[in-house]
C-alpha cells in the first residue's frame, strides 16, 4: 500500500475514532494489520482474526459514510 492510501485511511480511522464508532486500540490494530498485510503476512493470520478486523473496518467505514450517530 503507498504513502497517500495509508494517510487517507489512517484519516478515516482517526475520524471512527473520534466518532466513538471504534476504541484508539482497534484503530491502531487495524492500521497495524493493514501495514504488515502488504508483506506478505496476511496469510499467516488466523480466521478469527480476519473476522475482528473486518468488523472494525465495516464500522470505519460505516462512520465516515455517515451512517453512525455517536
Amino acid at each position: 500500500m503507498n504513502y497517500k492510501a495509508m494517510q487517507v485511511i489512517s484519516k478515516r480511522v482517526d475520524n471512527a475514532a473520534a466518532l466513538k464508532a471504534i476504541t484508539p486500540t482497534e484503530g491502531f490494530n487495524l492500521l497495524q494489520h493493514l501495514r504488515l498485510s502488504g508483506r506478505g503476512k496476511y496469510r499467516y493470520i488466523a480466521d478469527s482474526d480476519r473476522a475482528v478486523y473486518a468488523d472494525i473496518a465495516k464500522r470505519v467505514r460505516v462512520a465516515n459514510d455517515g451512517g453512525y450517530d455517536a
